[in-house]
């Protein structure tokens, strides 16, 4: 119980010291999860234990945390407020001019586009928003440039003709599990781990689902073997061995997604659709199986 969250909810009631630190604490996983997402890949190299670790504070930790330290900001906004209060009369200054000052200097030091957050905005409303406004615009004969109305229809050129649907990505992007990769597997090399499994999200990311399951396939096959030392002369004898070792491994239904691939690889012609779940599933199976590669 010491480490409950009912009991840190209780000690942040009762100490100032534990509430700035819970606000740190939950400060840091927030910049840790924009990070994250930011990236232009779905993996990262973490430490030893901290899988195990971030998985403890999500599911016990987020939540209770995320109330004392949107407490604790108000708390400090009213604080910074009350200093400013104080400076403002020692100058003999309004407050809401001197204000203004401070708010001007953290807007000149900030990028376009700092405003937006990966883990909280949607970007394809974003970007559907500012086209609709651009098109306004331009129907409006405000902008009277032939290029206005050519980048319109560069547009529609890549969202209908090539079929790069903005919305359609980002959806599955969000779909991918990030693959966790303990730092001891780069004592050997994690360069196809990392190759393969970002082939096989940009693959389904951008709607090419076949091969982002045969490149699934092809990485499941390296990391039982080069990584768990796990080999045979097929993959489905492979994938048993690993089972037997590893019995865990089990509710993974790896034999299924294997069988999946080889349909899908070798008997394309009488294939149905492949269903997003079932490229999400196979990633889901091969972020499990990289995160438990032992030492």
């Amino acid at each position: 119980m010491k480490d409950s969250p009912v009991t840190l909810a209780w000690l942040s009631e009762q100490r100032a010291d534990i509430r700035r630190l819970a606000h740190l604490v939950e400060d840091t996983a927030g910049k840790v999860r924009k990070d994250r997402a930011r990236k232009r890949s779905k993996h990262t190299v973490v430490p030893s234990g901290f899988i195990s670790a971030w998985r403890d504070y999500e599911y016990r930790f987020a939540s209770p945390l995320k109330a004392i330290a949107t407490a604790e900001r108000a708390k400090q906004a009213e604080e910074y407020l009350s200093e400013l209060r104080a400076i403002a009369a020692k100058r003999n200054q309004d407050v809401d001019t001197l204000l203004m000052e401070v708010m001007s200097k953290i807007e000149a030091h900030k990028q376009s586009g700092d405003s937006f957050d990966p883990t909280e905005d949607d970007p394809a409303s974003l970007i559907d928003e500012i086209f609709l406004t651009f098109e306004d615009v331009v129907n409006s004969g405000i902008l009277s440039d032939i290029t206005a109305d050519k980048a319109i229809g560069a547009w529609h050129f890549f969202d209908t003709t090539l079929g790069l649907n903005h919305r359609e990505i980002y959806i599955r992007w969000k779909k991918v599990p990030e693959l966790l990769i303990p730092a001891h597997v780069l004592s050997g090399t994690s360069r196809p781990i990392v190759e393969l499994y970002n082939e096989a999200v940009r693959a389904y990311v951008f709607g090419n689902k076949i091969a982002s399951i045969s490149m699934s396939r092809a990485l499941l096959e390296h990391v039982l073997e080069e990584h768990y030392h796990i080999k045979d002369k097929t993959l489905a004898k492979v994938i048993a061995k690993a089972e037997s070792v590893y019995p865990r491994f089990r509710k993974l239904k790896m034999q299924r997604k294997r069988d999946m691939a080889n349909r899908v690889m070798h008997d394309y012609e009488n294939q149905a659709d492949i269903q997003d779940q079932s490229v999400i599933e196979f990633l889901k199976t091969l972020q499990a199986v990289v995160g438990d590669i032992p030492r």
